[in-house]
């Protein structure tokens, strides 16, 4: 598999091998965002006017944004090929997004609801055990656990060779075709000189001559005299 298809595609099956190496891309893109983003919002910390700090960090937010997505992308991708692997939905791996949107939208709640910290920290735990609970499976599953032996219907298995169908040369469809239809019409001919003949058409038919002719019997007669007493 290639890099492209490795990081951007969704589609078939890696090990575990392919599986942490992308995942260090990964973890190396994220580095190189984070010290975009770092570097971007440094100029932020000079400004003395608020709205001033707002539209710079917006900006560099708006910079760092394509990476994050890329970083997103290529994710998903390594991850819903290696759940392919191991004989599972890529789907899995929308799960930690999930709670994550779970848990952003208990935090915005409590913001709007002007609640205490306490009850804001004691309504995010769940979601940040849960989080846990699935990074640790997600560990296990995609990073330890081995392939699915032979193709499943995601692909075949990490580093088999494609199957290749044998090619028929050109017009062999139609050589079997035509002799497909001779065989039939062959068929449909004994067929009919099978069927049994109507009533008037047997007797109307002369009857079969026979395959020899039986010689007659010829009777043969004494010569006169043969076995008389000539008399004296």
């Amino acid at each position: 598999m290639g890099m492209v298809s490795l990081l951007f595609s969704f589609r078939g099956r890696i090990g575990r091998k392919q599986y942490w190496f992308g995942t260090s891309a990964v973890g190396f893109i994220s580095f190189v965002g984070q010290m975009i983003a770092t570097a971007s919002s440094l100029s932020s910390f000079d400004l003395k006017d608020p709205a001033e700090k707002l539209s710079a960090a917006a900006g560099s937010s708006l910079v760092a944004l394509p990476m994050f997505v890329l970083i997103l992308w290529v994710s998903l991708a390594i991850q819903f090929k290696r759940f392919h692997d191991r004989g599972r939905t890529g789907w899995i791996s929308m799960a930690p997004m999930a709670l994550i949107v779970l848990l952003l939208v208990s935090i915005l709640g409590d913001i709007f609801s002007n609640a205490p910290l306490e009850r804001m920290f004691s309504d995010a735990l769940p979601y940040f055990g849960l989080l846990m609970l699935v990074s640790v499976g997600f560990f296990i599953e995609l990073g330890c656990l081995p392939s699915v032996d032979g193709p499943n219907k995601y692909g075949p298995p990490p580093g088999a060779p494609p199957t290749l169908e044998p090619t028929r040369p050109s017009g062999a469809v139609d050589k079997g075709s035509s002799l497909l239809g001779a065989q039939s019409a062959m068929d449909r001919a004994i067929a009919e000189a099978s069927k049994p003949q109507p009533a008037a058409q047997q007797r109307l038919a002369p009857p079969p001559a026979p395959a020899f002719a039986a010689p007659r019997a010829t009777t043969q007669r004494a010569p006169a005299g043969f076995g008389r007493r000539v008399a004296r």
